[in-house]
């Protein structure tokens, strides 16, 4: 009887350590829908300057804030918002002298991207990353999109930077300026 009883208690000793072991190597599914996980991006090579970004000046709109991530949620198809910082969409490339779409979303409120819509031919951009680059992009173009389209966080051949704001009188469309890299420090 007492062999039995040990023998069953073992058992549930290594049972009991099987399941909390797991936890810490697979998700519970209750928690897999509700984790928001970044898309990797292209690896870029080690002569490539790159950072995490973290500032975002144009002096000209007098826009000036932090940014922090933003990540894309698959399972309610929503994006991660702040209403006091920018936030740089984790699954597009971080700033880089090489290649790839650096995309950064805001709302359309002062002290965020509220003067986007004015920017024009010779508006100037600085991104400074964590590690201490700085990354100056000139105006390209802009557009306004459907905020179902997708191919707007694309990744580019030559480094680029897209800042996104809500455009419409209900905030219906999204506002792109697209800047081409100029300069890195």
């Amino acid at each position: 009887m007492k062999i039995r009883f040990h023998i069953i208690t073992g058992c549930l000793f290594v049972l009991a350590g099987v399941l909390i072991g797991s936890q810490f190597y697979t998700p519970s599914i209750g928690a897999e829908s509700k984790k928001l996980v970044p898309t990797p991006v292209a690896h870029v090579s080690p002569e490539t300057i790159s950072g995490e970004p973290s500032h975002i000046s144009v002096p000209s709109l007098r826009i000036s804030t932090d940014i922090i991530p933003g990540y894309y949620n698959k399972v309610d198809s929503s994006w991660t918002l702040s209403t006091t910082k920018a936030m740089y969409a984790t699954l597009t490339a971080k700033p880089n002298s090489q290649s790839g779409n650096t995309y950064i979303y805001a709302h359309a409120r002062t002290g965020l991207f509220a003067n986007l819509a004015n920017a024009k031919k010779g508006t100037e951009v600085v991104v400074t990353t964590a590690n201490g680059h700085e990354f100056t992009y000139l105006y390209s173009y802009a557009h306004d999109v459907n905020p179902s389209d997708t191919s707007v966080l694309n990744p580019t051949n030559k480094p680029q930077l897209t800042l996104q704001t809500c455009s419409g009188i209900w905030s219906e469309n999204r506002y792109l300026v697209v800047f081409h890299l100029v300069g890195v420090k």
